[in-house]
């Protein structure tokens, strides 16, 4: 009994169903570029999503900075986008921002290793996916 009121309420609450997968596929680029000031980090990638819906995506980059190790945040968003159903390409560019939680000021990045995280959301459900990867910031 107890095993069919876990299958039971799984079904109700769509655990492990994939009939209502809206982004099924998220890649970010390991290579990303940084503005020659540090005011801006563009990082691009692909998604794939359910079509006829449309997405969004939050891009988000933060690097630690030799020689005192302080952290630098960014982040950035994109406007809604239709989905085809097939990879589209995507790009986005973050501007370095404080962290007030962290105490952390504004500070601009420069070239080297970061770690990029981008979130894609299907507007139509609300369903959210998210992709961090290590990436290089090269100078634009």
């Amino acid at each position: 009994m107890k095993r069919l009121t876990l299958i039971a309420t799984s079904i109700l609450l769509g655990i492990g169903s994939l009939a209502f997968a809206l982004i099924t596929d998220l890649t970010i680029n390991p290579v990303g570029t940084v503005s020659g000031d540090g005011q801006k980090v563009t990082v691009s990638g692909t998604v794939t999503c359910t079509e006829n819906h449309t997405f969004s995506l939050t891009a988000r980059a933060g690097q630690v900075q030799p020689p005192d190790g302080e952290l630098t945040y960014a982040s950035g968003s994109s406007s809604s986008e239709g989905c085809t159903g097939s990879p589209q390409d995507w790009t986005v560019v973050l501007s370095p921002m404080p962290f007030p939680i962290l105490r952390m000021p504004t500070r601009p990045f420069k070239p080297g290793p970061a770690r990029c995280n981008v979130t894609a959301t299907d507007d139509n459900d609300d369903e959210s996916v998210s992709h961090e990867i290590a990436c290089d910031l090269m100078l634009m």
